[in-house]
């Protein structure tokens, strides 16, 4: 903020700015990246000659730190401060060299009045100057190349404070983030006292939070990304700090659900470290399904609209809505591969194991959807019912469905990651 003369308006937001104060601020967004070169197209246009020469005046201590700066600009009045000037008449460079010399070449006391005097000079009368030789110690460009590359381990740090810098800007974005889940809690321990059903609402809800939190989080930011990635910026560097930022805000609020859900005591205690493995594991696999439909959709109302579409498949593919035993095999098929079907087989497996099967638990509503489900897994996996005096003693189910949640994980990331990189080429 010192460099770009901006101190005292660091705490504005960029609409309250002036011209000249904007220009910085994008000066600013490309140094970012700490790039060894920068291409300006007309810097300074539209400024007024104070804002013009404090833009130019930055450009030259930036110059002066070691960066590369080439710009176009067709204002000369403060080109004293470039080591080099090319001057382009007719499509072709007719002057290559210090400032000081294109005075005494086109025969002006200032270079402001370059204009004219080529307005009286024959364009068939100049010649090309010849590009110069490059110096003998100048690396290769396949050499230099990695070494502009390195500098992209640094993106992720910087993007997450961006992240983090633009979130805490609003405290609208913290009361949100806390409330939604504290009041779906709250309801939905004060409507049920059903323990797998206030649990099936806490892995619904962790995916309608990964979905709705990333699924503008890429479309909004197209235009910005694509200026970036003109001066370097890693798609991976970029993916991956939205992955973690919005896949720790989604397991921010499904913690704070299902505290609510504890405190109520809506969960049988020894299950609750197997499924907040798996409400983690949920809430970065909904993360990487909203980054994919980010990518996807050519605006945030698309993106918006296309959360319903994935989200209510996973009702009804759950296993809770439907029990498994109700399901024809296509669609128990159909279901095995839905995220929400993973979470449900981790909450009804974890809600059962170790658990001594008795009268009561059969016969218990609360649990009927569990037990259905998980008897039938047993008999497909052990050959027999799970009946009373019983134990479900193999935690595979659970395992499975951490399996699935990551693989989940992981088709998010990477279909969101070629996707961005096919709309890179539109």
């Amino acid at each position: 903020m010192t460099n770009l003369g901006l101190t005292e308006r660091e705490n504005l937001r960029i609409a309250l700015l002036s011209g000249g104060q904007r220009k910085r601020v994008s000066v600013g967004v490309e140094l970012l990246r700490r790039p060894p070169l920068i291409f300006l197209d007309e810097p300074t246009s539209g400024l007024d000659p104070f804002a013009e020469f404090k833009l130019m005046e930055l450009l030259r201590r930036l110059a002066d730190t070691g960066c590369t700066v080439i710009c176009t600009t067709h204002v000369m009045e403060n080109v004293y401060l470039m080591d080099q000037i090319a001057v382009i008449s007719a499509g072709r460079v007719i002057f290559q060299g210090p400032p000081e010399s294109a005075r005494a070449r086109f025969g002006v006391t200032r270079l402001s009045g370059l204009y004219d005097a080529l307005q009286t000079i024959d364009p068939k009368l100049l010649h090309s100057v010849p590009s110069p030789p490059l110096p003998d110690n100048l690396e290769p460009a396949e050499k230099r190349i990695p070494a502009a590359k390195g500098k992209q381990a640094f993106a992720l740090p910087i993007l997450l404070q961006r992240q983090f810098t633009i979130f805490r800007s609003d405290l609208k974005n913290l009361l949100i983030v806390i409330g939604q889940p504290l009041i779906i809690g709250v309801l939905v321990c004060w409507v049920s006292s059903n323990p797998p059903l206030a649990q099936f609402f806490a892995y619904i809800a962790t995916l309608w939070f990964g979905c709705s939190n990333s699924a503008q989080e890429i479309v909004k930011e197209v235009p910005i990304y694509r200026r970036e990635r003109l001066v370097g910026l890693s798609r991976w560097s970029y993916l991956l700090s939205k992955f973690l930022w919005m896949g720790t805000l989604t397991n921010l609020q499904s913690l704070i659900l299902y505290a609510c859900i504890i405190i109520a005591g809506r969960v049988w205690p020894p299950a609750i470290g197997w499924q907040l493995v798996g409400l983690f594991l949920l809430g970065y696999a909904a993360t990487g399904i909203g980054l994919t439909i980010s990518a996807i959709a050519r605006s945030a109302l698309q993106a918006v609209m296309l959360v319903p579409l994935i989200l209510i498949p996973q009702i009804l593919f759950s296993g809770y809505s439907v029990r498994t035993v109700d399901m024809s095999p296509p669609v128990l098929l159909v279901s095995q591969i839905m995220p929400s079907f993973a979470a449900q087989r981790i909450g009804d497996a974890s809600s059962l194991l170790f658990r001594q099967i008795d009268g009561d638990l059969i016969k218990d509503e609360n649990y009927y959807v569990s037990y259905t489900n998980m008897n039938q897994w047993h008999r497909a996996a052990e050959g027999k019912r799970l009946g009373t005096g019983d134990q479900l003693l193999n935690p595979r189910p659970i395992f499975v469905g951490y399996l699935s949640l990551i693989l989940w994980t992981i088709a998010g990331f990477f279909a969101s990651y070629f996707v961005l990189a096919r709309k890179e080429r539109d």
